[in-house]
């Protein structure tokens, strides 16, 4: 389950940074102070919608979640600390 919140956090991210690639500069084209105004929140809702999914998936490599692919390619529960 907390993989899915972290692949939605992600979408969201992906749509918020369509957003804000578009609208302040549409803003800008029309001289619209409110559009262009739209740029810090979409880029802080974007950081954080990127920091949600990265802790997430930090926590699945914590936890050895082998349920998802990029851990289990990524990731065994044989290490056992020490260098050779």
């Amino acid at each position: 389950m907390i993989a899915e919140i972290g692949h939605f956090a992600l979408i969201l991210s992906l749509s918020l940074s369509v957003l804000l690639s578009i609208l302040p500069l549409f803003g800008a084209s029309r001289n619209n102070t409110m559009l262009m105004n739209t740029a810090r929140p979409l880029s802080w809702g974007m950081f954080i919608m990127l920091l949600i999914s990265f802790l997430i998936l930090e926590w699945a490599f914590y936890v050895n979640d082998f349920t998802l692919q990029y851990v289990a390619n990524n990731s065994n529960t044989s290490y056992l600390g020490t260098t050779a």
